[in-house]
């Protein structure tokens, strides 16, 4: 559990009663994560929300290696040789797995640790329990979801017409 009070400070949960404030603190565990530790790659399953207290994560997608040679039965085959592309940071403030929020619950991007982090984790099956129970607050929290991943969308819109013109 952490204090209510830290949960508070999280623009994204402006708006949230009191209650369930307290709900999600009930659910949210102090960890640091160590510089270099993946906390999940593109495609797995995500059942915990991150909190970024302290430090930075750098968000990758999944890229076609351009410094291979990629043959045509390579692409036949789907074994075409991958490299993963840092698209953006978040840091303190930050939520990183909203994918345990939403299903089917895959990641849409790797996660890692750019230097030593500490996080709230929060246990996504424990947090959609909460939600069945008031289907008002399941809504704010996916409209509040909803809003990180059009920031995320822009953010990545604009990084691409940035290394565009470069």
């Amino acid at each position: 559990m952490v204090s209510p009070q830290i949960i508070k400070r999280y623009p994204f949960f402006g708006g949230i009663s009191e209650e369930h404030i307290k709900d999600i603190a009930m659910l949210g565990d102090e960890e640091v994560i160590e510089a270099g530790e993946v906390l999940y790659e593109t495609g797995e399953y995500v059942d915990e929300l991150f909190l970024v207290e302290n430090g930075e994560f750098g968000l990758y997608i999944q890229v076609t290696d351009h410094s291979v040679d990629q043959s045509i039965p390579d692409q036949l085959l789907g074994t075409v040789k991958m490299e993963n592309v840092l698209v953006s940071t978040v840091g303190p403030g930050d939520l990183v797995g909203w994918s345990a929020l939403i299903p089917p619950h895959e990641a849409t991007a790797s996660v890692k640790a750019l230097v030593e982090s500490q996080v709230i984790v929060l246990d996504g099956e424990k947090l959609r329990a909460v939600f069945a129970q008031d289907r008002n607050f399941e809504c704010k929290m996916t409209m509040k979801v909803a809003q990180v991943i059009r920031q995320r969308l822009t953010a990545r819109q604009v990084e691409s017409l940035a290394f565009k013109s470069a």
